[in-house]
């Protein structure tokens, strides 16, 4: 594998993870309430770190057994 192949898939699997973290723990440092916590703009990253990494499990295992079907 090249280096720049390797360089942007890295850079486009991890970018999108650090960005809704950051904005996610950005979000909490605002917090003055319990009931902060369901607010939308809290509620849905929240969400998208917990289905993300179930999500591309899913996705890679499918990944994994379709190539694992062309094999002869």
């Amino acid at each position: 594998m090249r280096f720049l192949d390797y360089a942007a898939g890295t850079a486009v699997g991890t970018i999108p993870g650090v960005a809704v973290i950051t904005y996610f723990a950005h979000s909490l440092s605002g917090i003055e309430s319990m009931w902060d916590l369901i607010r939308f703009h809290n509620l849905v990253p929240a969400i998208l770190i917990v289905t993300a990494p179930i999500c591309a499990a899913i996705a890679g295992r499918r990944f994994v057994r379709v190539a694992g079907d062309s094999r002869p």
